[in-house]
């Protein structure tokens, strides 16, 4: 599971870890909460099918819509993530390796409402806080491997994203890893 609020990070972000686990992320385009299939499977004890059947409708219309717009999306990301490993992540090279121009990709980013810088945004977020739980990279590593020409505009963007500094936000995520831990020992 993983929870997203579009609103920045509160001081009192270890209740919203506590009530929604170690995945609760801020300053996030968008407010949702991602389930897993186990969960959405769960069945409701007093379900209306009059109702089941009006939503199912929506909702299978939603999916249908999303897949088309996500498939993309999903596939620049994807791409974005891997050209990350060999520092090559710019839309000219992830165009080419989806087999269309710059401008072909980007128009179709349009028309699902969705942009190359955005996705490129979500995929660093999504990268820096898994490498900040591996206590063993530098932050400097962390920089480079996001694709920041210099440490300090890494440092600003995360601050930005997610109002704390990397390394303080280590900490936090050590820390909160460490009671926990102790929490499941007792």
């Amino acid at each position: 599971m993983r929870v997203c609020f579009e609103h920045k990070r509160p001081s009192y972000f270890s209740e919203y870890v506590k009530l929604f686990g170690i995945n609760t992320l801020f300053s996030q385009s968008a407010t949702y909460i991602d389930l897993d299939t186990a969960t959405l499977r769960t069945s409701v004890a007093t379900a209306n099918p009059y109702v089941k059947n009006i939503l199912q409708g929506h909702l299978e219309k939603y999916v249908s819509d999303l897949y088309k717009t996500n498939s993309l999306c999903l596939a620049v990301k994807r791409i974005i993530h891997e050209s990350m490993a060999w520092g090559e992540g710019s839309s000219d090279v992830i165009a080419a390796k989806l087999g269309m121009s710059r401008q072909t990709l980007h128009r179709k980013l349009k028309q699902h409402g969705a942009n190359y810088r955005t996705l490129l945004l979500e995929v660093r977020k999504e990268k820096a806080l898994e490498y900040l739980y591996d206590d063993e990279m530098t932050l400097d590593e962390v920089s480079n491997k996001l694709g920041f020409k210099e440490p300090s505009s890494f440092f600003r963007a995360f601050k930005s994203w997610f109002d704390a500094s990397p390394g303080q936000f280590r900490k936090n995520l050590l820390a909160e890893a460490e009671a926990e831990a102790e929490a499941d020992a007792q």
